[in-house]
């Protein structure tokens, strides 16, 4: 008896809920059959067919899904917001329950082609179709989601700052201006980016709207169009960061080649370290972002890697005059003679003058102010000491304080500096 009682108690339930879930909502059933029952699709919302159709437009960017820098284009989630008075969609609530507003297909009604023609996506309509709202008044409020890919410009020669300017084109694209009329929505001047997802890489700067007319030859209506133009910039301080890191080291490597002494191979070896280095970063820091121009930080180590093989070359010559034998030119040896005083380093190299004490002298102070050879045998043996190596050392020497100036004033005036 008791589930007797139970299953009456839920037959009933059922039954009761199926009797409002069928009938609760006769008044906005009626409501639709009013609306839609001899309604065209195709039919213009007007009174007269050479009314105009006021649309307006809004877009609302809501994230940037991606920025492909190479191939100049932009992927983002926004969502279109388009508005138009219909008088064919008009009831009075009191007449319905006081129903004030519908949600209609839209393949139902009349909506404005409106598209994106500047998406380049796979999907041809980068919009998905959702419910229309219906005011009683007549007034439609229409807001698609969508995917859009679109086109952008891009100045690489800012890297790593660069600005992406992204123009996004809307319009109809069968009605022209005397039968759609398209307006930006609420007179805005530009698109609703306070909700934007901000991206890691990229700064969005601002979207301000253009509402152009374009006239053809064929017609004589204008053609009507809006362009939302996204601006975009690269957050590239890690990237200037990373660029100044490669720079020091290579202009160390520099300088350690011109602080050895002439008899180590090291001297050559450090600067060509120094220009594959450079060579990497002016490739790393050049991503080909459309520009035929290198970018500032490209041309940099470009510059870096030519100051190196000039290093490069000083070197070598240095290396070769230090292992030469025999004597030095008489010229030279005069020269040398006027000045024999070049900074602590007192150096003796006329014939007459260079007896074995004076060998031994040049031999203490080269050990003082120059770092370890690699050949300790020369050091060694200071008698062997000959003039070509006093000669090279000299010249080192002085090669050090040119070179150290120079790296000092190039990193200082030739690095890229950028106003973000």
């Amino acid at each position: 008896m008791k589930s007797f009682e139970i299953l009456l108690s839920s037959f009933l339930t059922f039954n009761l809920f199926s009797f409002y879930s069928v009938h609760g909502s006769k008044a906005e059933k009626q409501l639709i059959q009013h609306l839609l029952n001899d309604l065209e699709p195709q039919e213009r919302p007007v009174e007269n067919h050479n009314d105009t159709v006021t649309v307006t437009i809004g877009l609302y960017i809501l994230r940037i899904d991606e920025v492909v820098a190479d191939m100049h284009h932009v992927d983002l989630t926004a969502w279109l917001n388009l508005g138009w008075q219909a008088h064919n969609l008009r009831w009075e609530p009191s007449e319905f329950e006081n129903i004030d507003s519908l949600r209609l297909d839209p393949y139902k009604i009349w909506i404005p082609d409106i598209y994106s023609y500047t998406h380049i996506g796979i999907d041809k309509d980068p919009f998905h179709k959702t419910n229309v709202v219906v005011k009683n008044t007549g007034k439609v409020r229409y807001i698609p989601p969508a995917q859009i890919t679109n086109p952008c410009h891009l100045n690489g020669s800012s890297y790593p700052f660069e600005k992406l300017r992204c123009a996004i084109k809307f319009g109809s694209w069968t009605w022209d201006g005397s039968h759609v009329d398209l307006q930006l929505e609420y007179n805005a001047s530009s698109a609703d980016i306070n909700s934007i997802v901000q991206s890691p890489e990229w700064n969005v700067l601002e979207c301000p709207a253009i509402r152009t007319e374009q006239y053809y030859s064929c017609c004589t209506a204008p053609y009507l169009d809006v362009q939302f133009v996204l601006l975009l910039q690269r957050r590239g301080q890690a990237i200037l960061d990373e660029a100044k890191s490669f720079s020091y080291f290579a202009l160390g490597l520099l300088f350690m080649s011109c602080l050895l002494a002439p008899s180590s191979a090291f001297t050559i070896i450090l600067v060509l370290l120094s220009m594959l280095l450079s060579i990497h970063c002016s490739m790393r820091f050049d991503p080909k972002l459309g520009s035929t121009e290198p970018t500032d930080l490209a041309k940099y180590f470009v510059r870096l890697s030519y100051l190196g093989f000039l290093i490069l070359f000083t070197n070598i010559i240095s290396y070769h005059i230090y292992y030469k034998t025999g004597s030095l030119p008489l010229k030279v040896k005069q020269m040398l003679d006027k000045r024999p005083q070049v900074g602590s380093l007192r150096i003796r190299l006329s014939p007459e003058n260079l007896s074995q004490s004076d060998i031994q002298h040049n031999y203490n102070d080269l050990q003082e102010l120059t770092l370890a050879d690699n050949r300790p045998k020369i050091y060694q043996q200071p008698r062997d000491f000959g003039e070509w190596q006093q000669f090279a050392l000299l010249a080192h020497k002085f090669l050090f304080v040119i070179w150290t100036l120079v790296l000092i004033i190039f990193d200082f005036s030739a690095f890229p500096t950028y106003e973000t």
